[in-house]
């Protein structure tokens, strides 16, 4: 997964289906690594472009989340993957957000 992905899904540049797409076949590896106590996860993702993270960006993820086309484990290893970039900038408000659903996994 790249930023640019994320930043396509938030503009439309892809479709959501496209963008879960990309999500699920990155995630699978780390899916399997959760559940092994003391193991440290590998994330590919790479940061391509900068991508500010503001509030109608969570909306349109939580829409998603609540409509059940993105995952608890997807969501996780998406928080995962934007908290630890250098590439990605979150409003204020949003950054305990992330950093919370990057905890649930």
């Amino acid at each position: 997964m790249k930023t640019s992905d994320i930043y396509s899904y938030f503009t439309r540049k892809i479709s959501s289906e496209k963008f879960f797409e990309i999500l699920e076949y990155d995630k699978k590896e780390y899916s399997n690594l959760m559940n092994i106590n003391g193991t440290t996860i590998p994330l590919y993702f790479y940061g391509d472009e900068d991508l500010f993270i503001d509030k109608p960006k969570i909306k349109q993820l939580l829409r998603d989340i609540i409509n059940g086309q993105i995952t608890n484990i997807q969501m996780s290893f998406l928080a995962d993957c934007i908290s630890l970039s250098e590439k990605v900038v979150f409003d204020l408000d949003i950054e305990e957000i992330i950093l919370n659903f990057a905890d649930q996994g």
